[in-house]
C-alpha cells in the first residue's frame, strides 16, 4: 500500500514540476556572451543580469553563448525588447536555424518563445543573429518543455454557403488533424518529380495565379490553359488543390532593371502602388482597378467551382514582411484588402468553393477569425529544423480555433520529431526548383513513406466525408488510450481498431528516438488490450504509436520511479 502511495506522490511531484516552471531550466544573460557587432548597454531599465545588448543593426551582428546542460526536449525563450517596431529574428540552437517575429515592445522588455529544441548533455550553442535587426536582446531563457493538447477545431467555415464539397474537404482536414500530416509541392513539374523518384503523389498540389494579374498580361504574359491544366491534375490525382497569388500590382509599375521590371511587381521594390491611398480613395481610378484584377481572379476561381474541386485560397501571403505592396503600408491596409477580397469574391461573386488561408505574421495583421478559415506559415530554415518556433508562436492564439498549416517551407519536415514537439501542420508544401532537387532522393523517400504523411494515393472519399462516427465499441478510425497514466513500470494499453488486421506498435522517447517496436496479429474489430512493460525505460514522457492500415494513434505515456 505504501508504495502505491508513492508511487502517486512522485508522479504527483513530476506533473506539477512540467506544469508549473519548477522544471529545469537554463538562464542566459545576453551580456555575457561573446558579442559581434554588438554591444552591452545599461540606458533602458527592466533588463536582467547586469545589462543588456544592442546594436544588432549589421549583418554581422550577432550573440554567442554557450552553457553545459542536460539532454532533454526544452522550450526556448528570448528576452527582448523592438524599440523600433516589430522585428524578426534569427537564432541558431546547436547548429539548427529557426526564426521567428518579435511584437513592437517600444524600450520596454518582453519573453517571446522560440519554440521547442533538442540540448544534449554537455557543452551546448546559442547563436543569436540580426535577422531584421535593430532589436534588443536581454537574455535566452531554457525549460523543460511540455506538448500541450491540440484542441478540435470548429466545424464551421467562413462562408455561410459554402458548398457540400468545400465542407467535405473541411471535415475531412479537420478529422486527421493532429494524426497526420498531408504531403504537398509548388508547381506541376515538380510534383510530377516527386511521383517520380517516390511512386507518390503529393497529396495537395499547390500552384499559382500570378500570371492571371492583368498588369502581366498587358505586358505579354500569356496564362492561357493555367487553370484548366490545375484542374486536370486535381481530377486525375484525386490531389487537393491549394492556390496562391502573387500578384502583380493593378498599374504604377517602375519597370526598371535590374530588380524592378515589370514582372516582379508583386514587389514592393518595383512599384509606387500605395495600397493605403488606394482604398482611402473608393471612387478613385486605382480602387476600381484593384477591383478589376480580383474580378480577372473571380474568372479563373469558378472554373474550379463548376468543376466541384474545392480550393484551399491562399491570396495576399508574407504581408508583415513588407517585401509585397499589399503588406508595405502596415497592418490596418492590408486587413482592409484582405476583407476586401473577402466580400467581392464570396458575396459579389458568389463563389463558395474557397477555403481561405491566411499566412501568418504578427497577432496586429490578423483579418479575423470571421474572415479566415486557416492559419499557416512560410519557414525558409535549415535541413532537419523541427519549424517548433513558428508552429508555438501560432499555436498559443489559435488551438482550437484554427488549423495550423506550413504553405511554404524551404526544407521537407521531420516525421520523427512531430510527435514529440507536436508540430501538427494540417499539410506542407515545398516550394519549387532547388528546394525539392537538392535534397537527396533517399530523405525525400523516407518522408513520402513515413507512417505520419498522408499522400494523393492514402486520401480516402474526402467528397462525401461524413463528420458521423460509429459507435465507440467500433470507431472509424484506431484509438489508443492506456491506463495508469503515470505508470511503474507497467501499463494497459486499449487499443480499438475499425476492423480486424495487423497493428504494428512503436515507442519513442521525447526525442523521437524509437526504443521498442511490437508486431500484433490480428487483432479484432472493437477494443483489444496489450500490456506494456517499461521495466527497462527511463523514468520520462514517452509516446506510443499503433499503426494498421491508413490510420494511426498516438499517446503519451508517463514512466514515473
Amino acid at each position: 500500500m505504501k508504495s502505491i502511495v508513492l508511487i502517486h506522490f512522485l508522479a504527483f511531484l513530476f506533473l506539477f514540476f512540467q506544469q508549473t516552471g519548477y522544471a529545469q531550466h537554463y538562464l542566459l544573460e545576453a551580456e555575457s556572451g561573446k558579442l559581434t557587432s554588438v554591444q552591452k548597454s545599461t540606458t533602458n531599465p527592466g533588463y536582467s543580469g547586469t545589462g543588456y545588448v544592442t546594436g544588432m543593426t549589421s549583418d554581422g551582428s550577432r550573440i554567442e553563448l554557450t552553457f553545459s546542460a542536460t539532454a532533454g526536449l526544452f522550450s526556448a525563450f528570448l528576452g527582448f525588447a523592438t524599440p523600433g517596431g516589430a522585428k524578426g529574428y534569427e537564432v541558431e540552437i546547436n547548429g539548427i536555424k529557426s526564426s521567428g517575429m518579435l511584437p513592437e515592445t517600444g524600450k520596454t522588455f518582453s519573453k517571446a518563445g522560440m519554440g521547442k529544441v533538442e540540448l544534449k548533455t554537455g557543452d551546448n550553442t546559442v547563436v543569436v543573429k540580426k535577422g531584421w535587426g535593430w532589436f534588443d536582446v536581454d537574455y535566452v531563457l531554457f525549460e523543460t518543455a511540455t506538448v500541450p493538447e491540440l484542441l478540435p477545431v470548429p466545424d464551421s467555415l467562413i462562408d455561410g454557403q459554402a458548398s457540400s464539397l468545400t465542407r467535405s474537404l473541411h471535415r475531412f482536414l479537420r478529422a486527421h488533424y493532429g494524426k497526420k500530416i498531408l504531403s504537398g509541392q509548388q508547381d506541376e513539374d515538380d510534383l510530377d518529380y516527386v511521383k517520380s523518384i517516390t511512386g507518390k503523389t503529393p497529396a495537395v498540389g499547390h500552384f499559382d495565379f500570378m500570371d492571371y494579374s492583368p498588369s502581366r498580361i498587358q505586358f505579354g504574359a500569356n496564362p492561357t490553359g493555367n487553370t484548366e491544366k490545375m484542374i486536370a491534375w486535381a481530377k486525375r490525382t484525386n490531389g487537393l488543390v491549394s492556390i496562391s497569388w502573387h500578384w502583380n500590382a493593378p498599374t504604377d509599375l517602375i519597370n526598371l532593371a535590374p530588380d524592378k521590371l515589370w514582372w516582379s511587381g508583386f514587389y514592393t521594390r518595383a512599384t509606387t502602388f500605395d495600397i493605403k491611398a488606394v482604398l482611402a480613395d473608393p471612387g478613385g481610378s486605382r480602387y476600381q482597378l484593384l477591383l478589376r484584377d480580383m474580378d480577372a481572379i473571380a474568372v479563373q476561381l469558378k472554373k474550379f467551382q463548376t468543376a466541384g474541386i474545392p480550393v484551399l485560397w491562399r491570396p495576399l501571403h508574407e504581408a508583415a514582411g513588407g517585401w509585397f505592396w499589399w503588406g508595405a503600408k502596415g497592418s490596418q491596409p492590408f486587413i482592409e484588402l484582405w476583407r476586401l477580397m473577402v466580400s467581392r469574391l464570396r458575396d459579389h461573386h458568389g463563389i463558395h468553393n474557397l477555403i481561405w488561408v491566411y499566412t501568418t505574421g504578427d497577432q496586429s495583421w490578423y483579418p479575423g477569425d470571421e474572415f479566415v478559415d486557416i492559419v499557416s506559415h512560410d519557414i525558409y530554415t535549415d535541413k532537419g529544423s523541427p519549424m517548433s518556433g513558428q508552429w508555438d508562436e501560432t499555436f498559443v492564439h489559435f488551438n482550437g480555433k484554427k488549423l495550423v498549416t506550413l504553405s511554404e517551407s524551404g526544407t521537407l519536415p521531420v516525421p520523427a520529431k512531430i510527435p514529440a514537439y507536436g508540430t501538427w501542420w494540417s499539410y506542407f508544401s515545398l516550394w519549387s526548383g532547388d528546394f525539392i532537387r537538392k535534397i537527396p532522393i533517399s530523405e525525400v523517400k523516407a518522408v513520402y513513406s513515413h507512417p505520419l504523411i498522408m499522400n494523393a494515393e492514402d486520401l480516402p472519399d474526402w467528397k462525401n466525408y461524413s463528420s458521423v462516427e460509429l459507435p465507440p465499441s467500433v470507431p472509424s478510425e484506431i484509438r489508443l488510450k492506456n491506463y495508469p497514466n503515470p505508470f511503474n513500470p507497467g501499463t494497459k494499453l486499449v487499443i480499438s481498431s475499425p476492423t480486424s488486421q495487423d497493428l504494428k506498435v512503436s515507442i519513442s522517447d521525447i526525442l523521437g528516438r524509437t526504443i521498442q517496436e511490437l508486431e500484433l496479429k490480428r487483432f479484432s474489430a472493437g477494443e483489444n488490450e496489450v500490456i506494456l512493460n517499461g521495466s527497462s525505460w527511463s523514468s520520462g514522457l514517452y509516446f506510443v504509436r499503433v499503426e494498421g492500415g491508413k490510420s494511426t494513434a498516438i499517446q503519451k505515456i508517463i514512466l514515473v520511479r
